[in-house]
């Protein structure tokens, strides 16, 4: 693939911090990649990704089909053939950036390099609207005044959005050799997370980095000193936060709330909906039926698309994590390609524990419509088994970033050339 379909894959992730206005300017991106891959289908360059993941693919498409299926149970046709169209197209994005990455492996670092920046910018935003909004008008950023939410619609998706990026900016504090760059915009992220007040992404961020620190154990172990500068550099960003901000309101969103009662008895409903409905209720019915959204993902789609849909979405996400898990043992022992990969944009143990954030986050939070949600899918459903073959790759690369190991490389083979 060109290098143009890779900058179209960098502004599609850069362009996910605005998600504000329908349609997004992420959804344009993604019509243009499709119209890019159909272009590409009468040479047969396009790698297809059933023919790769066809047990994946089976999983996803039944999920589909019983969520039509269950339109017919709608009482406002309208709004559900909306809310099912709209997972109709993340289904198709994420069909599209897999199609996409598979194709082009420039494309996936693109990828992950627009999802940090994008994360980046939305940092600032939320940082600078909490802290000058005494002195100019940032409402648009805030929500409800406190809470920083950028240019999203709820600070419950913007602090989980900012999450794999702070995963990868620790992943890259073990990797790179200079790290400054890498502790600031973690310090940037870490305070713009703090200051969405989203305990689902505290959460998230928690489980994250339990998931990250299980499978990528030796990075931390191979530099114990890294550790220790992390651990102080994090309590060095509460501190900043404690002085400079009110703690009060911190500890206040910690503790239980009172819609939390409501939240939990809306969803021992969508249960009881869930039993006597076995092929659901209709999509997007769940607030129509309670009249209270739902707050877990599972649940909604228990009641709303029926249990079949149920298993074959969960079967779907099961098998996608369970191909990134063998990508990650295959990135683990190509160490050259790991480090590559972390150094370049989000490497397979980050992209991991991303996912196993969401997954947690989903019990707490309606994900379904999230796009990163599907490019955090779509990241993880790549074909890593390449990794040793395009090791050699790899390396040469690496090299050329290093000109030492290049030069010491170079010498080894006129030595060989001599022997000869």
């Amino acid at each position: 693939m060109s290098t143009n379909y890779s900058k179209l894959v960098f502004t599609a992730g850069l362009a996910l911090f605005v998600v504000r206005w329908e349609p997004a300017p992420f959804d344009i991106c993604i019509l243009l990649l499709a119209l890019a891959l159909a272009t590409r289908l009468p040479s047969r360059k396009v790698r297809s990704w059933v023919a790769e993941m066809p047990l994946a693919a089976f999983y996803l498409y039944g999920y589909v089909f019983f969520s039509i299926l269950s339109l017919l149970f709608s009482t406002h046709v309208r709004s559900a053939c909306l809310y099912l169209g709209i997972t109709v197209y993340l289904v198709f994005a994420y069909l599209v950036l897999v199609s996409t990455l598979n194709n082009d492996r420039v494309a996936r670092q693109a990828l992950s390099h627009g999802y940090i920046l994008a994360t980046l910018i939305s940092a600032v935003l939320g940082v600078l609207a909490i802290r000058l909004n005494h002195i100019y008008d940032f409402d648009i950023l805030l929500y409800g005044g406190a809470r920083a939410q950028g240019l999203f619609k709820d600070p419950n998706v913007y602090g989980p959005f900012l999450v794999p990026s702070i995963l990868a900016m620790v992943s890259r504090i073990f990797v790179i050799d200079n790290p400054a760059f890498s502790c600031g915009c973690l310090i940037l992220l870490v305070f713009a997370l703090i200051f969405s007040f989203s305990r689902g992404a505290w959460l998230n961020l928690a489980v994250g980095m339990f998931v990250w620190l299980l499978v990528d154990f030796r990075t931390v172990l191979a530099r114990p000193r890294r550790a220790v500068g992390l651990l102080l550099l994090l309590m060095l960003t509460l501190c900043i936060y404690v002085s400079y901000s009110d703690v009060s309101y911190l500890i206040q969103r910690l503790g239980f709330q009172a819609y939390d009662a409501d939240r939990f008895g809306t969803q021992a409903l969508g249960i009881r909906l869930a039993t006597r409905n076995i092929l659901g209720i209709g999509p997007g019915e769940f607030e129509a039926s309670i009249r209270y959204a739902s707050h877990n993902t599972y649940i909604r789609l228990l009641a709303e698309n029926g249990w079949f849909a149920f298993i074959f979405f969960i079967a779907f996400v099961s098998t996608v994590t369970l191909r990134l898990a063998n990508g990650v043992s295959l990135w683990n022992r190509s160490a050259k390609l790991g480090r590559l990969d972390v150094n370049h944009g989000m490497s397979p143990p980050v992209i991991l524990a991303s996912m196993f954030g969401l997954l947690i986050n989903s019990f707490f939070v309606d994900t379904l419509h999230w796009r990163h949600f599907w490019v955090i899918l779509a990241l993880g459903s790549l074909d890593y088994k390449e990794a040793k073959k395009y090791e050699g790759l790899a390396s040469s690369i690496h090299y050329s970033i290093q000109p030492e190991r290049w030069l010491e490389s170079k010498s080894r083979r006129k030595k060989g050339q001599l022997r000869k």
